[in-house]
């Protein structure tokens, strides 16, 4: 093989690693985010109507431990205590930007990375299905029942505050 091809063939290689480098630079940001709206979506899917029908009367009532189960998994939701928290402060609602700028500022201050529109976007969806939040004149609001919980989970985690400040390490 002479000289000239030795050299054609590096370029060549360099070219492809280069066009590699770009297209999943280009590609790669797109599927984590389709992704992480997929996961949320496998994990989100809705009861049907008809099972919900057929679900007796009697364990359709909320008791203690249900409750308290339900509060420690918003405790452990950081996406929808942002959510809720962001909310909570308008008193006049949001738009769809304006909650996704909330919860990424309020990330950014903890050093942590932003989230993608379509996964805050689901969890007010979410947030909205279980009559937390509310959609009112294009702006989503937090509801009584939304604005309770968020009271609730600050309390906790006020409490929960200086109890750790104690612990050993």
């Amino acid at each position: 093989m002479s000289e000239v091809g030795i050299i054609l063939g590096i370029v060549v290689i360099v070219v492809v690693a280069v066009a590699d480098i770009i297209v999943r630079l280009r590609i790669a940001p797109r599927r984590r985010d389709k992704f992480l709206e997929d996961l949320l979506e496998s994990m989100t899917e809705p009861e049907p109507a008809e099972q919900m029908e057929r679900m007796p009367q009697t364990s359709m009532r909320l008791d203690d431990s249900l409750a308290e189960s339900l509060i420690r998994h918003f405790e452990l939701s950081a996406t929808s205590r942002h959510v809720l928290a962001a909310l909570a402060f308008r008193t006049e609602g949001m738009s769809e930007p304006e909650v996704l700028s909330a919860v990424n500022h309020q990330l950014a201050r903890q050093r942590r990375r932003e989230l993608p529109a379509a996964v805050v976007r689901k969890i007010v969806m979410i947030l909205m299905g279980a009559d937390l939040t509310a959609l009112r004149q294009g702006r989503i609001e937090i509801t009584n029942a939304g604005r309770h919980l968020h009271t609730i989970l600050h309390a906790r985690s006020t409490a929960a505050a200086p109890a750790s400040a104690f612990a050993s390490p």
